[in-house]
């Protein structure tokens, strides 16, 4: 099987994150013949963002990195940490990228709060049939990405919807099509932060289901039957 990886890289415009996001790798996936993909360099923690100049946070770390496991069916993703891709000392900026910002020291740089939170997304991963998921925006009834891309939530399903797995990036509320999901689902919120998970329990119409978030933060919906 053929496998297609690209790099959405460190910029934190619009236009970059609404390429990753609706952009070919998006789109691309679902042309014969269908590939896997993987992106090679979302944002890297620390690092200088293009747009901004600001320096990644964890948060944006995480929503890049989300979206490339969430955006087509996925091969996986990668991580990069300002101070370890250079092996840095944390003196100056690297000497060929001089304008991506003074970085931490590479062994400090190795425990930065987004890279210790992709042991929560390894876990979370590890727990569900993955390799099955594809994209199923058609499931979200409402789109809050379409007034502000930092918003956007991804959704991806398994074939027969045994297996419904969306992220939200800035805590708004995951309403769903009732008509794609099966009642025996049963929910589950994960935190990206930390790892923890509780129960998400739905407001439920005859046409829509409603989850409210924890809080105000990203996190990882997972709906399958009860085990």
């Amino acid at each position: 099987m053929g496998l297609l990886g690209y790099q959405s890289g460190h910029g934190d415009s619009d236009k970059t994150l609404n390429w990753i996001v609706n952009g070919p790798p998006a789109t691309q996936w679902n042309k014969e013949p269908r590939l896997l993909q993987i992106n090679f360099e979302p944002a890297y923690e620390n690092h200088l963002a293009y747009h901004s100049r600001l320096p990644h946070t964890p948060q944006s770390v995480r929503m890049a990195i989300y979206w490339s496991l969430l955006n087509a069916p996925t091969a996986g993703v990668s991580y990069g940490g300002h101070g370890v891709w250079g092996w840095d000392d944390g003196t100056v900026a690297p000497a060929d990228h001089p304008n991506t910002g003074q970085p931490l020291p590479w062994r400090q740089a190795l425990t930065m709060p987004g890279a210790e939170q992709l042991a929560h997304l390894a876990s979370f991963f590890s727990d569900v049939d993955w390799w099955q998921l594809s994209p199923a925006s058609d499931f979200l009834l409402e789109q809050p990405g379409l007034h502000d891309v930092h918003r956007t939530i991804l959704i991806s399903a398994t074939p027969g919807a045994e297996l419904v797995v969306a992220y939200t990036p800035a805590g708004d509320p995951i309403r769903l099509n009732a008509t794609k999901l099966s009642k025996s689902l049963v929910g589950t919120w994960c935190n990206p932060r930390t790892g923890e998970r509780q129960s998400a329990t739905p407001t439920v119409s005859d046409e829509s289901v409603l989850y409210a978030t924890p809080d105000g933060e990203d996190w990882l919906l997972t709906l399958q039957p009860a085990r």
